[in-house]
């Protein structure tokens, strides 16, 4: 069979940066839905584009590059962490896709003067994300990160005693409110103050894992985080070339 490659030259440190920004949210050991194992790698005019998703949260990535419109294809995401074990900062990448003489992406590559690597790509639609893009805050707070992480991880603690992490957060103007508790340890709170809060009031129940992952990723001393509305998803972001949604739990009373 006939191929062709068609990349994109890119640094070691932004692609390990891309990696890095998306691809714990992918379901990595998931069985229903095999195609969210994967993440989806965009080449597309203008931008590289990189999204994971266990449909309980979603990680969004993109760096603006002078490329035409190469493709898309869902990258293992086992691969892709090997990938970016290896890729060193300064190495000079060229990262794309081979394909059949039909376009059809049959596999993705990276090519340095160190090394060759390849993977597979996974067969099927993945999910239409651009909706969760395109999603509107109802309440816009900005907070500093390092506060954020520093309480979120002591309750934390003792809310992986619980199942699915449960943490609960209670946001008003004045004070960021955050619960959990534990079988044997009990309850537990901390606070921290907003930067700046506008809009309504809020409570959401979130998996401490979910929320304390996307904050490790942003880069930004100072985050946005969006309530989107009741049982829908909270949304965190520190610019315009990363977004992160994690959905709450549905809590009974």
């Amino acid at each position: 069979m006939r191929q062709s490659n068609e990349f994109v030259e890119i640094k070691g440190k932004d692609l390990k940066n891309l990696i890095k920004k998306t691809v714990f949210a992918a379901d990595i050991d998931g069985k229903s839905l095999p195609i969210i194992t994967g993440v989806n790698v965009i080449l597309q005019t203008g931008k590289i584009q990189m999204v994971a998703t266990n449909r309980h949260r979603l990680a969004h990535a993109e760096r603006e590059f002078d490329i035409g419109n190469i493709g898309t294809a869902v990258i293992e995401a086992r691969g892709i962490i090997e990938l970016q074990k290896i890729v060193n900062e300064n190495d000079e990448v060229e990262f794309g896709f081979s394909k059949s003489s039909g376009g059809e992406v049959i596999y993705a590559f990276a090519r340095t003067e160190r090394f060759i690597f390849y993977s597979r790509v996974l067969e099927g639609i993945y999910p239409d994300t651009t909706h969760a893009m395109a999603i509107k805050a109802v309440t816009e707070i900005q907070v500093n990160r390092k506060e954020l992480i520093e309480s979120l991880e002591l309750i934390f603690t003792l809310a992986k005693e619980e199942k699915n992490n449960a943490v609960t957060f209670s946001v008003t103007e004045k004070e960021i409110n955050i619960r959990g508790k534990g079988k044997e340890t009990g309850k537990a709170t901390e606070s921290i103050t907003p930067i700046s809060f506008n809009g309504e009031n809020f409570n959401l129940t979130l998996n401490a894992k979910y929320v304390l992952d996307a904050l490790k990723v942003l880069e930004n001393d100072v985050i946005t985080l969006g309530y989107t509305g009741s049982l829908k998803p909270l949304t965190l972001r520190s610019d315009e070339s990363s977004f992160y949604i994690v959905l709450p739990y549905r809590v009974a009373g």
